[in-house]
């Protein structure tokens, strides 16, 4: 994450599928990963970050999984925010997005293609 936004104090990421059946699904919302952060591994453990509920209505991450032989795009927006963490542990969606909405300050994003293999 090079070039900070001015003003950054923490980043937050929201991993949806805009091509779920019955609209977009989210995946993921994560907040308050700290400003100096510039790159995320597998299992790591963040300190002060929080995880809003997902679609499902679960907190965490929830892999790309799209029904058998339908490619799905998955995107990765990350938001570069002037707040720490602008929602408690487990905010619905209603609350956790505009509460990032609004105090977005830089942001970017990553679409990944998933699934689409053919039967054999």
């Amino acid at each position: 994450m090079v070039g900070h936004a001015a003003g950054t104090r923490s980043f937050a990421i929201v991993m949806d599928d805009p091509d779920a059946s019955g609209g977009a699904k989210v995946h993921w919302v994560i907040a308050g990963i700290d400003g100096t952060v510039n790159e995320l591994v597998e299992g790591a453990r963040l300190d002060g970050t929080v995880e809003g509920l997902t679609t499902g209505k679960k907190a965490g991450y929830a892999p790309p999984c799209p029904p058998k032989g339908e490619k799905h795009r998955y995107r990765f927006s990350i938001y570069a925010l002037d707040h720490p963490a602008p929602f408690q542990n487990g905010a619905a969606l209603k609350d956790s997005l505009p509460a990032i909405a609004e105090h977005t300050v830089g942001r970017g994003r990553i679409t990944g293609n998933f699934g689409g293999e053919q039967a054999r």
